[in-house]
């Protein structure tokens, strides 16, 4: 009797157990598919326009009329066009979002639409990055708003599913779908400091300053640029660099970067023969220096070669000047370089750039 009274206990043990786990399951968000990715990240996702003067004078601006226009809104007091478009994200309940430097521009007035909701808000411009292209919008505070969610994008690799959300050619709310095509592309000639993520997750005109997205749902990337050539050849910001520079943007309004005030060439076999280098040399070549700035200071003088800075060796100008504008203002970096064929090192603090 004993047993089959300890029997019954575990067997409604278990059925109580069973029960809480179906129960915890169903109350965890869905999100291993591409549309349950989507349902957590448009509400995140806005539109952006820049506005630019059509006609400066448009109701008249002096007199009697300038009193009585300041009573207006800014869009009734001239008449504006749309200079350019695109995407954004919301960062936190704030109000503050996330482009593209590009995609505001030289706008006079920027508006955001948010998901859902078709009345435009302005928004006031926090501070940009030109060397990322990134820039940080604010807008007055709006209950409900949704703040995206961001991955580690130092976690994700080649080959990985991937979505795009925007607004190409104003169809607000698009979503694509595509794999990680190739990671620390650079190179391009879209801005100084290039260190994309390659998708073949379709972007647009528009697209610019959207999400990409993982399958949770989660930014790995702040979509920026595409081959115009190319179908399929986007490329996007990692989003823990561009969440880095928002909240740099945030607190300060611009994002301060290093500067060693060098111009370098790749160090050929010629070269080094000509200069009278050890034939295992190898690094960039110092062909211009600014007097007086921190390269100079730590001794660096035209002619040398620099070999390493802080550790990592500099087989590019590109990466050299990478690594220094990755720092900031004041930073003590060290510098391995070759002198007359003697190494040497120093320590630089670096100026601003």
């Amino acid at each position: 009797m004993k047993e089959n009274i300890a029997a019954l206990l575990v067997g409604v043990a278990m059925g109580l157990f069973v029960i809480a786990a179906i129960d915890e399951r169903a109350r965890l968000p869905q999100v291993h598919s591409f549309a349950n990715a989507a349902k957590l990240a448009m509400p995140s996702v806005v539109e952006v326009s820049a506005l630019v003067p059509d006609k400066e004078e448009a109701l008249g601006d002096e007199g009697f009329y300038k009193d009585i226009l300041k009573l207006f809104p800014r869009f009734l007091r001239k008449q504006y066009r749309v200079d350019s478009y695109g995407s954004g994200v919301i960062i936190d309940k704030r109000g503050h979002i996330l482009t593209n430097q590009h995609v505001i521009g030289q706008a006079e007035i920027v508006t955001v639409k948010l998901y859902g909701i078709e009345k435009e808000v302005e928004a006031k411009v926090v501070g940009v990055d030109p060397l990322t292209d990134l820039a940080l919008i604010k807008i007055q505070y709006i209950r409900g708003l949704v703040p995206a969610k961001f991955a580690d994008s130092s976690f994700i690799s080649a080959g990985q599913r991937v979505a795009a959300i925007g607004n190409p050619f104003n169809l607000r709310g698009s979503f694509t779908v595509g794999v990680i095509s190739a990671l620390n592309r650079s190179g391009l000639g879209v801005v100084d400091l290039e260190d994309f993520i390659q998708t073949d997750a379709r972007i647009f005109p528009g697209n610019s300053g959207g999400p990409l997205l993982n399958m949770k749902g989660e930014v790995v990337g702040i979509n920026t640029a595409v081959v115009k050539e190319a179908i399929g050849v986007g490329f996007a910001i990692p989003s823990s660099s561009a969440f880095k520079v928002a909240m740099t943007l945030l607190r300060e309004g611009a994002a301060p970067r290093g500067d060693l005030g060098v111009k370098t060439v790749i160090l050929t076999k010629n070269m080094a023969l000509l200069l009278e280098l050890p034939e295992e040399t190898h690094g960039l070549l110092v062909t211009e220096i600014k007097k007086g700035s921190s390269a100079w200071r730590g001794g660096l003088r035209a002619g040398d070669v620099i070999t390493a800075f802080d550790g990592l060796l500099t087989e590019t100008p590109r990466a050299l000047n990478r690594l220094a504008m990755s720092a900031r203002k004041g930073d003590e970096k060290q510098i391995a370089y070759v002198h007359r064929g003697e190494p040497r090192n120093t320590t630089v603090a670096l100026d601003a750039r």
